[in-house]
């Protein structure tokens, strides 16, 4: 299983075997090559430098690796005094083999990508530290040992988050909501101003009239109901039995309920996609007498 994780860094190429070894950058191996062995009749890097081997026969790279895998082929630097072709370790950013990398590699590997695994292969590809790829996986699957996770298995554990110590330790409120996160996020630019004032452009001067359509809904609402108390129901109450359903492969299914009393509001929603994995979900009270949701 190691010995995916190695691979050589070009010199002269003439040790390179194009069809058995991985070489210059992960997944450049003989699995690449778009061409039958039989028709090909170069065996070793070194084949597919110029004359000069300075640089590359484009030609025959494009012929055989294609448009994408050839244009990373040419970033591919070329020594010029003919050293010979050494090993390299593509885990780490300067070649060099260690446990930490390999320990974090091997994790991926065994654990797997979960039924995101092309959002996951992409950040595994990115040219960043190993641990930055372990602490994604682990943020996006919420297995990290946030004081509230900590608190659900011993009970005399304190939940609040040090820092600033206005709500408990969850992952959104020690990277998102916590005030000194959000000071972090605004220095580096990732924060809500942008699309709030996308926002503000689109739905300026909306709330009046929001606010006018809720209160005439919430009035007939109230006169429907008065009538079907003391008359024969309108709509007839006939049972049904539902359930919840996968979308189709692709789409992701948003599950929306309300309720109102008196002039409050509150609604729920719960995301999921085809394979029924729980993409998110929110519940949220309201205080207001309208509420105006714009999706986009």
């Amino acid at each position: 299983m190691l010995y995916e994780g190695f691979g050589w860094c070009v010199g002269n190429g003439r040790n390179i075997d194009i069809w058995k070894d991985y070489w210059s950058f992960e997944g450049l191996s003989g699995s690449a090559i778009r061409m039958k062995r039989s028709m090909v009749y170069v065996n070793k890097v070194s084949n597919l430098l110029n004359e000069n081997q300075d640089g590359w026969q484009e030609n025959r790279i494009l012929e055989l690796f294609g448009e994408f895998l050839r244009d990373q082929i040419y970033k591919i630097p070329i020594i010029h005094d003919g050293q010979d072709d050494h090993r390299i370790w593509f885990h780490n950013p300067y070649g060099i083999f260690s446990s930490k990398s390999t320990y974090s590699w091997l994790i991926l590997k065994q654990i797997g990508f979960g039924p995101y695994r092309i959002f996951w292969r992409i950040i595994w590809k990115l040219k960043t530290l190993p641990k930055i790829c372990i602490f994604c996986w682990r943020l996006g699957h919420d297995i990290l040992p946030t004081y509230e996770k900590i608190a659900s298995i011993r009970s005399d554990f304190n939940s609040i988050f040090p820092r600033c110590g206005n709500d408990k330790k969850t992952l959104i409120h020690a990277l998102k909501d916590c005030p000194k996160a959000r000071v972090v996020l605004e220095y580096g630019g990732f924060n809500n101003i942008l699309l709030e004032g996308v926002n503000t452009r689109i739905f300026r001067g909306a709330e009046e009239e929001a606010k006018v359509i809720w209160e005439k809904a919430s009035a007939l609402n109230q006169e429907f109901w008065i009538y079907n108390l003391v008359e024969v129901p309108m709509l007839p109450k006939t049972r049904m039995d539902t359930k919840w359903k996968k979308p189709t492969l692709g789409v992701i299914k948003i599950n929306v309920d309300a309720t109102a009393k008196d002039k409050e509001v509150s609604f729920g929603l719960v995301a999921r996609d085809s394979d029924g994995f729980v993409l998110g979900g929110r519940w949220e009270p309201g205080t207001k007498i309208w509420m105006y949701f714009g999706w986009r």
